[in-house]
């Protein structure tokens, strides 16, 4: 892993990490993602704008976080 941070090929910790992230990042941008909040957390961030799939699942599963039961309810239109 040093050998990598060294060469630019990696990241030296979650300060430079979310350094990188602030790069594409502004107060406009929106971040998907799945149970993001913890990756927010990790990273330090705060952002308003997020769209989290986690809750979307549980949300519209009724507690399910689970993508076949939304699947087959037919909330989404599709089928597996």
């Amino acid at each position: 892993m040093n050998d990598a941070i060294r060469s630019g090929k990696a990241l030296d910790g979650w300060e430079a990490a979310r350094q990188e992230v602030w790069k594409f990042v502004d107060a406009d941008t929106i971040i998907i993602g799945h149970a993001i909040k913890n990756d927010l957390d990790v990273l330090g961030m705060i952002h308003h704008q997020i769209v989290d799939s986690a809750i979307l699942t549980r949300n519209l599963s009724g507690g399910y976080n689970k993508w076949s039961v939304i699947a087959k309810s037919g909330i989404l239109n599709i089928s597996f």
